[in-house]
């Protein structure tokens, strides 16, 4: 918020705009500085899921090996179920995944929090869906 009233500051011609341009300047500008941020977050060092997981399990002494390749299996399966995900799938669960709310998605993604509630929903649905008849 302080970076989108920073920029209204310095901005020289917003006064010179009708309050619904101001409101719509402000709001473009807001989005703008979110994707920033997300941006940002994407070029921070992670670890891969499936490695982390990997490590994880390997790490736990009281699995046997064949719990341990098991767990392995699973983890590898909802990996390659995720990736049939659309591409727009994938990216609401990664935000999500980054505990952001519905309609911090909506503004990323310039969308209602409405669509992004019932996107994340049947995404969820299909996600369980998928990887229980992969399971089988």
């Amino acid at each position: 918020m302080v970076e989108v009233f920073l920029a209204a500051l310095e901005n020289e011609r917003l006064g010179d705009k009708s309050a619904s341009e101001q409101e719509h300047w402000l709001w473009k500008v807001a989005h703008n500085k979110e994707a920033d941020h997300f941006r940002r977050l994407k070029r921070w060092k992670s670890v891969p899921l499936d490695m982390e997981v990997i490590e994880t399990v390997l790490e736990n002494p009281a699995l046997t090996p064949e719990e341990r390749l098991i767990r392995k299996e699973a983890y590898a399966d909802l990996h390659t179920v995720l990736r049939t995900l659309s591409p727009r799938q994938q990216t609401i669960l990664e935000l999500h995944g980054y505990e952001l709310s519905c309609g911090q998605i909506a503004t990323v993604l310039e969308k209602t929090e409405g669509a992004i509630r019932m996107l994340l929903f049947r995404t969820l649905r299909q996600l369980r869906t998928l990887y229980q008849k992969q399971e089988r």
